[in-house]
C-alpha cells in the first residue's frame, strides 16, 4: 500500500512539474515572438510595409503589428565575436506584438526608444549572445553586415 502512495505522489509532482514547465516555456516563446509573419516572396523589397501593418491592425481580433527587419551580421567586441540573427524593430509598436519587456533581465527595454543625437544606437542582446561576446551593459559592439559592397566610402547597400 505504501509503494503504491509513493507511486501516485511521484506521478502526480511529475505532471505538476511538467505542466508548469510546458507553460514557462510557451510563455517564453510567445512572448518574444509574434503569432504570425508576413514576409515577401523571394528577395523582393518590402516598400509597402506600411500599409501591410495598417491592413494588418484592421483585421478582426488581431491586437497589435509591428514592422520588422531580420538580418545576419557578425558581432564582435574586445572579448569575442558571434554570427547573430538580428531582429530590427520600433520599440513602440512592438510592444503591441511581444512582450519583449518582461524578458529584459539587464537594463531596460526604454533605452530603445531615446537615442540622443550623436550617440551610438542601443541593442538588446540574448542572454547567451552578451555571454559569448562577454559584454554587459554599456558596453559598445560593433555589427558588420553581408548584405552590400564595399565602396571607396566604405559599406554601401547592394
Amino acid at each position: 500500500m505504501l509503494g503504491v502512495v509513493v507511486g501516485v505522489m511521484a506521478l502526480m509532482v511529475a505532471l505538476g512539474l511538467m505542466t508548469g514547465l510546458q507553460s514557462e516555456i510557451r510563455s517564453k516563446i510567445l512572448g518574444a515572438t509574434a503569432h504570425i509573419s508576413i514576409f515577401r516572396s523571394g528577395n523582393e523589397p518590402f516598400d509597402n510595409y506600411r500599409d501591410v501593418v495598417a491592413k494588418a491592425r484592421q483585421v478582426p481580433r488581431v491586437l497589435g503589428a509591428a514592422p520588422t527587419v531580420y538580418g545576419k551580421g557578425l558581432m564582435m567586441t574586445a572579448g569575442g565575436s558571434a554570427v547573430a540573427t538580428m531582429k530590427g524593430v520600433v520599440p513602440s509598436q512592438e510592444r503591441t506584438v511581444t512582450d519583449l519587456a518582461a524578458q529584459v533581465e539587464e537594463g531596460q527595454l526604454d533605452a530603445l526608444d531615446h537615442v540622443a543625437e550623436g550617440s551610438l544606437p542601443p541593442v538588446l542582446l540574448g542572454r547567451d549572445l552578451a555571454s559569448t561576446l562577454g559584454v554587459g551593459v554599456g558596453d559598445v559592439v560593433s555589427v558588420t553586415s553581408p548584405n552590400g559592397r564595399l565602396s571607396p566610402y566604405g559599406w554601401c547597400r547592394a
